[in-house]
């Protein structure tokens, strides 16, 4: 079994609502990976309503179609290199998706940080990245200030993946959860 030593994988998750694709997809249950995920959890109490299927749509494909086998297959563990080129792929073929390069790790491989949210919010990235540091240290900040402020931004979600070395599972897992995000019109 492959180890992915000192990967950092970051995964911004930006709180929104209705999120809108530019074009319409479709989005259906996917029952062969369904069934793969049913077969592959040892126990049922690992899963939950919300993962224990996946949803495939017509525009952006689920982590099988880019990797040749469903996440968490028994005995695989995909390169730090695959992993990012399926953020790629899902930013390419999501609006809902931005990916950004932070840098390598001390062992030259190269970090990301995936952003998913509807496309109005990744719009006004900035801006709400500025809101949050100005929350963050509200020195010079009035209340009446602050409380704008907090009505206008949104929360951000930050996930990261296998920040030490024997942790193997969160970079994988984190394919699927930008995908189901990415395709995904659920509460």
């Amino acid at each position: 079994m492959r180890i992915l030593s000192g990967f950092l994988l970051s995964l911004c998750l930006l709180s929104g609502s209705g999120f809108a694709q530019t074009k319409p997809c479709t989005v259906s249950d996917y029952l062969e990976y369904t069934k793969k995920i049913k077969e592959f959890t040892t126990e049922s109490f690992f899963s939950t309503e919300l993962v224990d299927h996946l949803p495939v749509s017509t525009c952006v494909p689920p982590p099988d179609a880019f990797l040749h086998h469903i996440i968490g297959a028994p005995d695989i563990l995909d390169y730090t290199k695959d992993i990012n080129a399926y953020f790629r792929l899902l930013a390419s073929k999501s609006p809902r998706v931005k990916v950004w390069s932070i840098g390598t790790s001390e062992e030259g491989r190269e970090m990301l940080v995936v952003a998913v949210s509807d496309e109005a919010n990744l719009a006004k990235l900035d801006r709400y990245k500025e809101i949050t540091a100005r929350l963050a240290d509200p020195r010079g900040t009035s209340d009446a200030e602050a409380q704008k402020l907090v009505a206008e931004g949104k929360p951000m979600y930050w996930a990261d993946g296998s920040i030490h070395s024997p942790e193997t599972g969160a970079p994988e897992m984190l394919m699927e959860l930008a995908y189901r995000l990415a395709v995904e019109d659920t509460p």
